[in-house]
């Protein structure tokens, strides 16, 4: 019944067309619209009286493409190249790189905070400050110093790479589960 319905929509509108209006009937269901057992890019013999192949046209499928070429030309192959670009080619992080991006700017933010905190000249136990050394060697070592103390700097430069670290850090916990803002360390 909806295939029928579909059909005589069409057929409706190709009778109140202008006579400058182009239409294309595409379809996938190639059982009930095109030649059975036949091309499938040709209309059923009992539609065919209802695409002349210039003003209306019957297409399957797989012909939308050239459908839309013919008729649109460069116009259609620019939207289509950015349509692509803006759907098409990037995958989704899998959790790993995310739980690794997480790690490693979980590392640089608390990194910042260790030296801003042992610069405050406070006395931490030995126990602490122990680990807390060791932990900065081990993120200067998957990081670099360098790169850690791009955050850490008195200058202006410094904060906002401190505060662009932190953003990260707090957005990949926020797509972890963690709410908004979440930055213990």
């Amino acid at each position: 019944m909806a295939d029928a319905l579909l059909i005589e929509i069409y057929a409706s509108q190709i009778a109140g067309a202008d006579s400058s209006d182009i239409y294309a009937f595409v379809t996938s269901n190639y059982r009930d619209f095109s030649v059975p057992n036949g091309d499938r890019r040709q209309p059923h013999p009992d539609l065919a009286g209802l695409f002349d192949g210039t003003r209306s046209r019957y297409t399957y499928q797989v012909g939308l493409h050239e459908v839309l070429l013919e008729q649109f030309g460069d116009a259609y192959l620019e939207e289509q190249a950015e349509v692509e670009f803006l759907t098409g080619e990037e995958e989704p992080r899998t959790l790993a790189e995310i739980i690794e991006a997480e790690q490693e700017y979980f590392d640089k933010v608390w990194y910042a905070r260790s030296i801003a905190h042992h610069d405050d000249q406070r006395e931490l136990p030995d126990d602490i400050h122990a680990g807390m050394m060791a932990n900065r060697e081990r993120a200067e070592a998957a990081y670099g110093r360098d790169e850690l103390w791009k955050a850490i700097g008195p200058g202006h430069e410094e904060a906002c790479q401190y505060g662009y670290i932190s953003g990260k850090l707090a957005t990949l916990r926020w797509v972890l589960g963690s709410e908004w803002d979440f930055l213990d360390t």
